[in-house]
């Protein structure tokens, strides 16, 4: 059993991308996100080069937050995403790497940006003093913090999910028992084929039983 009120989402480069995105479009359901190397809601609007422009390495050409505010808005007014009052109690962590050479500073910048437009600034945390390359920061795992290599981890010393998941959800208990991981069919979550066929959930072994637990996507 899922206990209401705690799903939240995060994910690094594109998946912080789409972290944003499901946010956004989902705010009466998610209530919190964290966002590695990653830019605003709607970016690109539907444009491949703005996508790999200003979305991406370009500082000279960073998105503009107040555009995409604005749209959010609209966009909400006509009802293709959820009330944005609805992310008035979220709570969001961002990170960048200060190394980071395939996200520019600026596209982070204007995340953080839209999100204030919405989520009071309490409820923002964004990291940038981490001398990490693009991908996800660990505390030992991946190649070394300021290079970027397959698969996108940076052992910086620095726990990136664990500062970003107590942000999320307050101080976390120390690791337990291991959990077991599940496999599942996406098809019918998956209407346009987008997904891979199989999706995976971990369940911490306190969460067996049918005991309410907490959801991270």
């Amino acid at each position: 059993a899922i206990e209401p009120g705690t799903v939240t989402v995060s994910g690094a480069s594109s998946g912080g991308y789409m972290a944003t995105q499901v946010q956004v479009a989902h705010a009466s359901l998610v209530k919190g996100a964290g966002i590695f190397a990653a830019g605003p809601w709607y970016c690109a609007r539907g444009s491949l080069s703005r996508a790999l422009g200003e979305c991406f390495d370009k500082p000279d050409s960073a998105p503009v937050a107040a555009e995409l505010v604005a749209e959010a808005k609209r966009a909400a007014a006509a009802g293709r995403i959820d009330d944005t009052k609805a992310l008035a109690d979220d709570r969001v962590w961002v990170f960048r790497g200060s190394r980071d050479d395939k996200v520019a500073k600026p596209v982070v910048d204007a995340l953080v940006e839209f999100y204030r437009a919405f989520v009071p600034a309490a409820s923002i945390a964004y990291v940038t003093n981490v001398a990490a390359a693009h991908g996800l920061p660990t505390r030992k795992a991946g190649a070394e913090c300021g290079v970027t290599a397959s698969p996108y981890l940076t052992a910086c010393d620095f726990d990136g999910v664990g500062q970003m998941l107590a942000f999320l959800y307050g101080p976390l208990q120390p690791a337990g028992k291991p959990g077991t991981t599940v496999e599942f069919d996406q098809a019918p979550y998956d209407p346009d084929g987008s997904l891979a066929a199989k999706g995976y959930l971990y369940v911490p072994a306190a969460c067996t039983g049918g005991a309410p637990c907490r959801l991270h996507v």
